[in-house]
């Protein structure tokens, strides 16, 4: 593939590092859709790890993990979310059209070897002195129905999911350009949200999913689930700001990017130039849909493949885990993002496992392979950072505006941290409600009150500024 490059664009570093191909895909689907390149990477990363994730397995210290990749992205609305997925999942639609297309076939032959075998056992079990073993020794077991080929889902309750992979469909893609539609539904209802984030969870880890319902207990091992949520900020912020969500380490799985936007950039331009960037373009879209076609076709005729990582890059990862290790400790840089850091061993590991099983008939160096590896945890690391920070901001406004509103309410002109903890639903402790007031102060909403209680204690409380705005202006 060679790379087609738009005069207006400017490669980030994280781009620059990623190999050749790849990297040639991703300016690819910004220069025909002039989407964000952070987007249009973790788009060709979620197909990538689609198409190899079936057949594949990284070994690491910790032992064998399966290379699912777990993507979100935050882009408003207009950001041409679905027109790069569309041009990405082409290679993976074609595969599944052609699965279909062979299902009918043999799903006709399945029903008309269903009604043979029926008809058989009928007559049988009407002679007499047979039993149902005999029987079953006779004409053998209950014809299968064939596998439905189900591999991209765009919508999902975890019942749905587990009787795909139920149904035979253990490697599939979750992909959702309107992720309003799944965090606003049943799915991720009060009531169902930490069923569905404990399943997503169990999934990303490869462990075996069970259920039991009217004494009947089913199980199902070496499932591989991909996933790439494309939602708008607003809709991020009122739902992954939920504590559950963060103790039940749903975030720490995913690799999030929160792109600057390209809207009003993207002017239309008609030239001789920009007829040949785009035909450049569209052709490696092309290459690398028939790539994934062939990827996930020889997925389902091999055996799976345990990739073993060069000691350069065993050696370069633990460099980079142990660093993180250290700066998880209270008020180190990392200390904000632990649950995520946690995971970013093997986060890295799995993206190095995408690329070689991606690209080993490619001519890619090991040493790309681990540059890019590393770029990439480093790069979706700093965005879980950031995207931390600003969560965190988010959160202290919504809980200093409910304590604020119920001041004003209520009448009240002075408040004591206690009281705060005991009356502001979501503040949990006298801790955070300091760091709620002391907010405030800040803001120019509260000043400190002291006073000395009955004991001869000195007490800190806050007071409402006279006259003061009861709004906050967003930080």
């Amino acid at each position: 593939m060679q790379i087609t490059t738009s005069k207006n664009l400017i490669l980030n570093p994280v781009i620059n590092n990623l190999p050749g191909p790849l990297k040639a895909v991703v300016v690819s689907l910004h220069t025909i859709t002039q989407a964000p390149l952070d987007m249009c990477l973790s788009s060709a990363l979620t197909v990538l790890g689609i198409a190899v994730q079936g057949n594949n397995k990284i070994q690491t210290i910790m032992g064998e993990k399966i290379l699912s990749l777990f993507f979100m992205t935050m882009a408003d609305s207009g950001e041409r979310k679905s027109a790069v997925d569309t041009l990405a999942m082409k290679g993976v639609l074609k595969y599944e059209l052609e699965l279909r297309n062979l299902y009918e076939k043999e799903f006709e032959i399945y029903k008309i070897s269903k009604e043979q075998w029926s008809e058989r056992r009928k007559i049988l079990a009407k002679t007499k002195g047979i039993s149902t073993e005999q029987i079953i020794e006779e004409i053998g077991p209950e014809p299968k129905p064939p596998v439905i080929p189900s591999i991209i889902h765009s919508d999902f309750t975890t019942d749905g999911l587990y009787s795909s992979f139920d149904s035979g469909c253990t490697s599939c893609g979750l992909v959702c350009d309107e992720t309003a539609m799944i965090f606003g539904s049943g799915s991720m209802s009060a009531s169902n949200r930490s069923r569905t984030t404990a399943f997503l969870c169990k999934v990303w880890d490869g462990k075996t999913l069970t259920k039991t319902r009217h004494e009947k207990f089913r199980s199902i091992s070496d499932v591989k689930l991909s996933i790439h949520f494309m939602m708008q900020p607003a809709i991020a912020e009122k739902y992954l700001s939920d504590n559950l969500l963060k103790k039940q380490g749903f975030m720490s799985r995913y690799l999030i990017t929160y792109p600057e936007s390209n809207i009003g950039n993207r002017l239309i331009e008609f030239s001789d130039e920009r007829k040949a960037e785009l035909e450049k373009s569209h052709h490696i879209i092309e290459e690398f849909s028939n790539k994934i076609y062939n990827l996930l076709k020889n997925s389902s005729k091999s055996e799976v493949q345990i990739i073993i990582p060069s000691d350069q890059f065993n050696v370069l990862a633990a460099k980079f885990s142990n660093k993180n290790e250290l700066e998880m400790k209270e008020g180190g840089k990392l200390s904000q993002i632990k649950e995520f850091t946690s995971k970013s061993y093997e986060h890295l590991y799995r993206l190095y496992g995408v690329l070689k099983a991606s690209f080993s008939d490619a001519n890619v160096s090991e040493d790309e392979l681990i540059t890019s590896s590393l770029s990439l945890i480093m790069f979706y690391t700093q965005n879980m950072f950031e995207f931390e920070v600003r969560n965190n901001v988010i959160t202290l406004e919504n809980k200093a505006l409910k304590l604020l509103n119920y001041m004003e309410i209520n009448g009240i002109e002075m408040i004591y941290p206690s009281k705060i903890s005991q009356n502001i639903r979501g503040i949990e402790n006298v801790a955070e409600a300091k760091r709620i007031g002391n907010y405030l102060v800040e803001c120019g909403k509260f000043e400190f009150y002291n006073e000395t209680d009955n004991k001869n204690k000195k007490v800190i409380g806050y007071r409402l500024v006279p006259n003061g705005d009861l709004t906050i202006k967003s930080a």
